[in-house]
């Protein structure tokens, strides 16, 4: 005969139901702030089948969706505990989306007008934009996910983060100053291309640093050494090898950025598949415990 642990059953369905609870009422206020995040408003009418509207709401979802797996992972401690982990976490996960934001706008889109980017349907900005979004919301994954919410673990949590968030940063800078082209500008044009180009290198960075963060539970000199290795490789393998690997996939092309300065969707698509493969490779083959013990 089967007994029924009433107890236990009636404590996972209390569990379940503040979770859930907590989930959607996180989800309206998500809604809520996608305004102030994503600088869209989608009771204009000009936005009704604004494509590039569409692709930066979508992307500012799946982002707050990562955000959210990433509280609601782990055991639970009881109902209490969830919901004060549950709301702390996704709280200052949208409050780093906000800050991504406004660090792209300040130092990147210089002179850019969102609103007017998004209003004339300019899908490379709304791709630019969803791409640090989505990097934001995978270091936040890895940095958050799965830890007991604790003081401690928190702040260590946010520190690595911004840490992670610089570095991501300073790559993309870099990247821009060895391109040939001026990236800000293509993107105001609405070069998809160089768009698509920024969402590969935005992801392969994001994916980088985040295998680093999950594995960090203390800030100290040897996780901060693995994030300056990992650093010194996906800056100089991002920023080179995809343009040689690309030549050889485009039947000898040697003006892979001229190409990709063009509009050439395909060789971008292709520059951007060999990025996120490079990151995979790294992962998979740069063992963690170089330093982290």
């Amino acid at each position: 005969m089967i007994a029924l642990n009433l107890n236990m059953l009636i404590g996972f369905l209390l569990d379940f139901t503040v979770q859930f609870g907590s989930v959607i009422l996180l989800l309206f206020i998500a809604t809520k702030g996608r305004e102030l995040i994503t600088q869209t408003n989608l009771k204009k009418s000009s936005y009704y089948g604004n494509k590039a509207v569409v692709i930066s709401t979508i992307g500012y979802y799946i982002a707050v969706i990562l955000i959210i797996l990433s509280a609601i992972q782990g055991d639970s401690f009881g109902y209490i505990y969830d919901t004060i982990s549950i709301f702390s976490i996704v709280i200052i996960g949208l409050i780093t989306l906000y800050l991504n934001r406004l660090v792209i706008n300040i130092f990147y889109l210089k002179g850019f007008d969102p609103k007017h980017e998004l209003d004339r349907e300019n899908v490379a900005f709304a791709l630019f934009q969803t791409a640090g979004l989505l990097a934001t919301a995978t270091i936040f994954y890895n940095s958050f996910a799965g830890f007991e919410f604790t003081l401690a673990l928190l702040s260590v949590g946010i520190i690595y983060f911004i840490i992670t968030q610089i570095s991501i940063f300073v790559v993309i800078k870099i990247f821009i100053l060895t391109t040939p082209y001026d990236d800000i500008r293509e993107i105001k044009r609405g070069n998809i291309a160089v768009a698509i180009e920024f969402i590969s290198l935005f992801i392969a960075v994001a994916l980088l640093f985040g295998n680093i963060a999950k594995e960090v539970i203390e800030i100290d000199i040897n996780s901060i050494a693995t994030l300056f290795i990992y650093f010194t490789i996906s800056t100089i393998f991002l920023t080179y090898l995809p343009s040689l690997f690309t030549s050889i996939l485009t039947a000898g092309n040697k003006k892979i950025n001229n190409s990709i300065a063009d509009g050439n969707m395909i060789v971008a698509i292709k520059s951007a598949t060999i990025k996120i493969a490079i990151a995979i490779v790294i992962i998979e083959t740069l063992p963690l415990n170089i330093v982290i013990t």
